[in-house]
């Protein structure tokens, strides 16, 4: 016999799916029983999920799940356009890098501290800019920090963008940046070339990581660094996407910058008023690829969503507009005049 899902469960399925925190995947289960079809067809299903929430309602009464710790991540706004988190092992040069991306002042350290392990011991945040893009940048303690190792994939996860940092000048960078995927490969949070729920497994999802080869002050040799780039352009060709950075040549801060931009499929968007001759392109609108004019009318003022009826868009280097409706996708540097009823 058919199930005949209705869409009241599937909504609920679909919220489990993304459910990371015990309490939460409970919340979410819950629904999903309440909202399936109570007839034969649907009885195994219905069996499977009471087992689940039992075993779920015994874990947050037990207080196993770290629920004040677990929320860490979604307890801190998300600012600018995306939020960027930086990973990696111990001594990668993660707090340089935010250093001189954000100019963040963070406390000077002692020769003594330098040669320490895990001195990041908390998040630490900032802000980072490529062109018009403002971006939240956080670094997180090393991979390995014991005390923060349980907050780790919860703040992966709230994150639009990895950046996995390992020193290009420790002989062992290769292991180091295979331990650190692996790390990962057994969580419901995974690194992969782009943010997507697995249709396959429940609550699986991968975000969306970019391999930073970082030449730090201290192994920043010039005659050893076309080695050592092609090592890891070689160990890295069929796997995740990779940089060379340091946070001395600010030259490859901007290309890394440029490629993260794109690898969160970002899209400016500038609106031109019917009344003016030109397009405001101080101050463009942000939208993900793959969303409409619906969400640049949203975002100028909620009252558009029902009221404009499409829209002229000047597309980049071309002097001729043409007219789209409501459902247009932009792409990058469009600009746009709404059209309103």
């Amino acid at each position: 016999m058919p199930a005949n899902l209705t869409p009241q469960y599937l909504s609920a399925e679909a919220d489990y799916r993304k459910a990371v925190t015990p309490s939460d995947q409970l919340e979410a289960l819950r629904g999903m029983l309440r909202e399936i079809p109570k007839h034969k067809g649907t009885d195994r299903m219905q069996a499977d999920l009471k087992t689940k929430i039992a075993k779920l309602r015994l874990i947050v009464e037990r207080g196993e799940a770290t629920t004040s710790r677990g929320n860490a991540a979604s307890s801190i706004a998300k600012q600018g356009v995306g939020r960027v988190v930086m990973i990696g092992p111990t001594r990668g040069g993660k707090t340089r890098l935010l250093q001189s991306l954000t100019r963040v002042n963070l406390p000077p350290r002692s020769e003594t501290s330098k040669a320490e392990v895990f001195t990041t011991r908390d998040p630490q945040f900032g802000m980072m800019r490529w062109q018009e893009c403002s971006l939240q940048l956080i670094d997180l303690p090393s991979i390995g920090y014991p005390p923060a190792e349980d907050d780790l994939a919860q703040w992966v996860r709230s994150a639009d963008l990895v950046w996995l940092v390992v020193d290009l000048g420790n002989d062992d960078f290769i292991e180091q940046t295979q331990q650190a995927i692996d790390r990962f490969r057994s969580e419901k949070t995974r690194l992969g070339v782009s943010t997507a729920l697995d249709p396959n497994e429940i609550g699986v999802k991968t975000i969306s990581t970019i391999i930073f080869g970082n030449l730090t002050e201290c192994s920043y040799n010039a005659a050893e660094v076309t080695d050592r780039l092609e090592s890891f352009a070689e160990f890295l060709s069929l796997s995740l996407p990779a940089v060379a950075v340091s946070a001395i040549d600010k030259s490859t801060l901007e290309s890394a910058l440029e490629l993260s931009v794109k690898a969160m499929d970002i899209v400016r968007v500038y609106c031109k008023h019917p009344k003016e001759e030109h397009p405001d392109m101080e101050k463009p609108l942000f939208i993900r690829s793959g969303e409409t004019l619906r969400e640049v009318a949203a975002q100028i003022h909620e009252s558009l969503v029902e009221r404009f009826k499409g829209a002229k868009v000047w597309k980049p280097g071309q002097l001729q507009c043409q007219s789209v409706k409501p459902d247009y996708e932009p792409v990058d540097c469009d600009v746009v005049e709404l059209i309103i009823a």
